[in-house]
């Protein structure tokens, strides 16, 4: 599975849950890639519309699902 199908699904699988950097890394590690690969690859998807940055109170990124009903909404 592709690293955006499995942030992807990972996230869609928590919605609305807002999921912290430092979880999907985790993930990262355990399904073989680097943090880095994930990070570059949450940005993109943000940039595209498909999920949400919300960066918390100490300015950690944390994201979350955007069903597609919302995308279009948009």
């Amino acid at each position: 599975m592709s690293v955006n199908n499995i942030i992807r699904q990972y996230l869609y699988n928590r919605y609305p849950d807002i999921i912290h950097k430092g979880v999907l890394e985790r993930l990262a590690f355990d399904e073989g890639y680097e943090a880095s690969t994930f990070d570059r690859n949450c940005r993109k998807l943000a940039e595209q519309g498909i999920i949400e940055k919300c960066p918390n109170n100490k300015g950690h990124m944390q994201y979350r699902y955007i069903l597609e009903q919302d995308r279009l909404t948009k």
